[in-house]
């Protein structure tokens, strides 16, 4: 088998992002949009407000409620999480973000290479 001396150099792309759920996303306003790309883009971000994060999951349907402190519960499709609401800034940390997008792929949440999401 002969081998060509030329190889080919990967070109960097714009991600091309499809939500793939059996939970309602079609109904999601651009905002949600927005933060559920946030959610999954890679690498993890570090700017990802947290009531950004708490509507998006409110539009999914999600049911949370306060526990002791800063421990927020959250209830979708049957899945049962705690997160730790950040504070005194408003952000949260790339640890509960890489929590959080586990948390959705779950419940059924996942982003795969195919469709644009506007970002």
């Amino acid at each position: 088998m002969m081998r060509s001396a030329l190889t080919q150099i990967p070109v960097k792309q714009p991600c091309l992002l499809r939500v793939v759920s059996y939970i309602d996303t079609m109904n999601l306003s651009g905002k949600h949009r927005k933060t559920l790309q946030a959610v999954f883009a890679e690498p993890v971000r570090a700017n990802v407000k947290w009531t950004d994060v708490e509507h998006l999951l409110r539009a999914l349907g999600a049911e949370i409620t306060e526990g002791r402190g800063s421990r927020i519960r959250i209830h979708l499709q049957g899945v049962r999480a705690v997160f730790h609401r950040p504070h005194p800034q408003p952000d949260m940390g790339k640890g509960a973000l890489k929590s959080m997008r586990h948390f959705l792929e779950q419940v059924g949440v996942k982003l795969e290479a195919g469709d644009h999401v506007e970002s």
